[in-house]
């Protein structure tokens, strides 16, 4: 991953994902506004991959030299909370279909473990009006990336604990987007977050799942403009 070079936001992807998941957010982003970044051993990053959330934000960290407004997606939320917590340089955070803890089913992880990435899992991530388009679009980035990198980023999402001390302890804005089709996160996610972030602006993105980003990138790229407007009056 090369040194990140002052945009506002820094994008990170989730499990099993890679920069390409920023695809439709990106369309339509001035100059450089954004960087979505690969992590190790992800998308076209060739070095050995981070089996802990606290060892991918610690690696993030150390390319940071200028301040940026972190963006994370699912598991990228959760790098996105220890890497605020570790470096003056995160100024804003935003959690996209994320949460400070991504708890995940032993029997997911099994299939994973075993080289099986889980048909029920893959249907569960997106709205159930999600075009086929895009459902074939995601099949073949899926097919991209090894099942055992899924599994080492599903297992660093269940191994991390100490989310909402941190996620509590930060000095900076917050906003948190979830989709109102995500079968993904706790079914209290919203509420849980208000109560450890009770500054935290909340925005709800109408027919999407777990993947906003690419199911309502439009909606969600406004979102983002606005958080970005109302952080630069602070």
């Amino acid at each position: 991953m090369s040194q990140v070079q002052e945009p506002s936001f820094l994008l990170i992807h989730g499990a099993g994902g890679s920069h390409s998941k920023w695809r439709a957010l990106m369309q339509d982003m001035p100059g450089n506004l954004a960087q979505a970044i690969d992590l190790p051993g992800h998308g076209n990053d060739q070095s050995d991959c981070k089996t802990s959330v606290e060892d991918m934000a610690e690696y993030i960290r150390s390319t940071l030299v200028k301040p940026v407004v972190v963006v994370g997606h699912s598991m990228g939320g959760l790098i996105g909370i220890e890497l605020a917590s570790r470096s003056r340089f995160v100024q804003g955070l935003v959690l996209i279909n994320s949460h400070f803890e991504l708890p995940v089913h032993p029997g997911i992880l099994q299939q994973l473990e075993q080289g099986v990435f889980p048909e029920a899992l893959f249907y569960a991530s997106y709205a159930k009006s999600t075009s086929q388009k895009l459902l074939d679009a995601e099949r073949e980035e899926l097919a991209q990336t090894p099942v055992s990198v899924a599994f080492a980023d599903f297992r660093a999402c269940d191994a991390y604990k100490s989310g909402s001390n941190k996620l509590a302890a930060l000095q900076i804005p917050v906003l948190a987007v979830y989709g109102d089709s995500d079968r993904l996160l706790p079914k209290d996610a919203k509420a849980n977050m208000q109560a450890v972030c009770p500054a935290a602006r909340i925005e709800v993105v109408s027919q999407s799942g777990h993947y906003a980003i690419l199911e309502q990138p439009q909606f969600v790229r406004e979102i983002l403009f606005s958080f970005q407007t109302t952080k630069e009056e602070m």
